[in-house]
């Protein structure tokens, strides 16, 4: 969500918007024959609530005509198959499906895979396996976070990313289409470095009370207090292996754009990632509930239908199962990993921060069931994984 400043459809941004969801750019990537693109800009009021969506040059509101679906039928004839669609009409059921559809495609393949998989893991873990020996106190820090990592985005390049793998399957995108998206993604925002902090300030949402932000500013603290700790007693700043390691971090990452070293900078990028790799991970990836349903934000669908087709969506169903093991959590007990009793008593620290911070997001969500909101739980620390595992 950003400030619409003025936002993807400039000066002419609908009237009563001040925010935007802009994934208008997603309609250049080129999808099969006979599929609808992808690509709609999704426009916001001060709180919160859905002014209009832009699509294909085209504005629709939740006042305009809601537009009607198309339904098929196939009879089966002794001379052949007889395929009959019926007519329809576009309007704001469309416009809705596109929006909801669109986001959770690129959530799913961009804030998902190619962002906390390919991007924050990959490089968090590549950096640490090839730089930093084993008994290394960096490596030692950064070992939770990593867990598994090259073995699951392994999995990921086979399961997810090859041709006719699971995740073409699908979508209606073709080569060129996943190409078009990964490039966009590159040289998004979304994958530029930036901490917790300044991020949140960079989306300029100033009206409404995001849970993400609420419970994410006071995780991200947490790690931060903790990984400032562990630098200061067992990480030398000058040290030159840990220099090579952020020079080799810098080089995986789409910019390269990792702040000058020194110790506050280094607790900066640590503590982002490790809130990339383990909350931002469960943000993006644990959206099955969400796109259960076929007809509500199908990643593939036909012009002029409200449904997504079978074939892709029983794709996605399979990359939901395949995805939705249990890892390590944030709060279990990482001790073993470290020599020194305060390093070890550091993370005992953290993990009761961790506790008593999670009995404050039980009680923000339990005010927000009470306001007759969703519960947010992903900064639930008993579910929080510590890495992209899975």
């Amino acid at each position: 969500v950003d400030r619409t400043r003025p936002g993807p459809a400039g000066e002419d941004a609908p009237a009563g918007a001040y925010y935007a969801v802009p994934l208008g750019w997603a309609a250049a990537a080129e999808v099969e024959e006979g599929f609808a693109r992808l690509g709609a800009d999704g426009y916001f009021d001060e709180r919160g609530r859905v002014v209009a969506i832009v699509r294909g040059g085209r504005v629709y509101t939740p006042g305009g005509a809601l537009g009607t679906g198309r339904s098929c039928t196939t009879s089966h004839r002794f001379l052949g198959d007889r395929h009959l669609c019926s007519a329809w009409s576009d309007g704001w059921l469309h416009a809705k499906l596109a929006f909801r559809g669109t986001l959770f495609a690129v959530v799913t393949a961009v804030d998902h895979l190619q962002g906390t998989h390919l991007t924050w893991g990959n490089s968090l873990s590549l950096s640490s396996l090839e730089v930093l020996p084993t008994a290394h106190p960096l490596r030692r820090l950064l070992s939770p976070f990593v867990h598994a990592t090259a073995a699951v985005n392994y999995n990921a390049a086979v399961m997810l990313l090859a041709e006719e793998s699971l995740l073409p399957r699908a979508t209606a995108l073709t080569r060129d289409g996943f190409r078009a998206v990964f490039a966009a993604g590159n040289a998004s925002d979304a994958l530029a470095f930036a901490t917790v902090p300044e991020a949140r300030r960079a989306r300029g949402v100033d009206t409404l009370a995001l849970p993400y932000d609420e419970d994410g500013a006071e995780y991200y603290a947490i790690l931060r207090r903790f990984v400032e700790r562990y630098i200061g007693a067992e990480v030398r700043c000058d040290d030159p292996l840990v220099a090579a390691w952020y020079s080799r971090l810098a080089s995986l990452l789409p910019r390269g754009d990792l702040p000058p070293l020194s110790c506050g900078s280094l607790a900066d990028v640590i503590a982002t990632f490790a809130h990339h790799v383990s909350a931002l991970h469960g943000h993006v990836g644990q959206v099955a509930g969400e796109v259960e349903d076929p007809c509500f934000a199908p990643f593939a669908w036909r012009e002029g239908e409200l449904c997504g087709t079978p074939r892709q969506s029983l794709a996605r169903a399979s990359i939901m199962a395949a995805t939705g093991n249990a890892n390590p959590r944030i709060v279990d007990d990482y001790t073993f990993l470290f020599e020194a009793e305060e390093a070890k008593g550091m993370w005992r620290t953290l993990t009761a921060e961790l506790l008593a911070f999670g009995e404050g997001v039980d009680a923000r969500n339990e005010a927000r069931e009470r306001a007759g909101r969703r519960a947010y739980r992903v900064f639930e620390p008993r579910n929080i994984e510590t890495s992209v595992a899975v």
